[in-house]
């Protein structure tokens, strides 16, 4: 249930909820593990979250570099998403 709520947060917007749910994906709690999601969540929680940043930086020593490419794409689709998900939001009031 854990990474339900996170993930409901995360579209929000809230770093902590990204790093988080990013946490879940590095070890397949209530999600399926996955590394490039996990590096996708710890990048855009990154932004402002410094424990992200650092575990961003860990992580990416156990990565591939075709990995890291698919991450850094990941977040940048993930934040697509979250603008949409918040914009919607923000029209329908």
């Amino acid at each position: 249930m854990a990474a339900f709520w996170f993930k409901k947060s995360a579209d929000q917007g809230s770093p902590i909820a990204q790093y988080n749910l990013g946490n879940c994906y590095k070890i397949g709690q209530g999600v399926i593990k996955d590394i490039v999601e996990t590096y996708a969540y710890f990048n855009l929680s990154g932004i402002s979250h410094e424990p992200a940043r650092k575990n961003r930086e860990k992580l990416e020593k156990e990565m591939t570099r075709s990995q890291i490419t698919a991450g850094q794409k990941r977040s940048k689709e993930l934040q697509k998403e979250i603008e949409a998900k918040i914009n919607a939001k923000g029209e329908k009031k």
